[in-house]
């Protein structure tokens, strides 16, 4: 089984302070795979950053453009567990392009698997709003190219 992975020292310039969600636990993770010897099994998937229309595709214009003007205005809270820092809208364009590069990959049939260690995260984030520590909806936003961009139907 051919496994893929994405990871990449930008993910560690979405600067988050004290808060949970920090640069440290990526390097965890890339720690435990070292140590497990996994990391040499994984084969290295490229990515570019995703471009707005990936991201309209998905969020709201007021999403998008709310997260690059807080970063391009030094950066800021968005709500209570949501922090944007300088150069978290560069970083969460790669965190949304690195999954949709690791979902093509595995639908053309590179890879069987993938997996993306990628910060911000995206999980909580809705159409309409970013939160829970997420920016953009990095797996929404590969499903919806997937469904519209690529025959593929579910």
């Amino acid at each position: 089984m051919s496994v893929g992975i994405i990871r990449n020292p930008i993910f560690q310039e979405h600067q988050t302070g004290s808060h949970p969600e920090c640069p440290q636990r990526l390097a965890a993770i890339d720690q435990k795979l070292e140590s497990n010897g996994l990391l040499h099994e994984l084969i290295p998937i490229d990515f570019e950053p995703a471009l707005k229309e990936d991201i309209l595709r998905v969020h709201s214009n007021e999403v998008f453009e709310t997260v690059m003007k807080k970063a391009e205005e030094g950066g800021g809270w968005i709500d209570s567990d949501t922090i944007v820092s300088p150069h978290s809208g560069r970083v969460a364009l790669h965190s949304a392009g690195a999954g949709l590069a690791a979902a093509k990959a595995v639908l053309h049939g590179e890879l069987d698997r993938a997996m993306c260690l990628v910060r911000p995260p995206g999980h909580h984030a809705t159409p309409t709003r970013s939160m829970g520590f997420c920016l953009f909806g990095n797996v929404a936003i590969a499903a919806e190219y997937l469904l519209t961009q690529e025959d593929v139907s579910r």
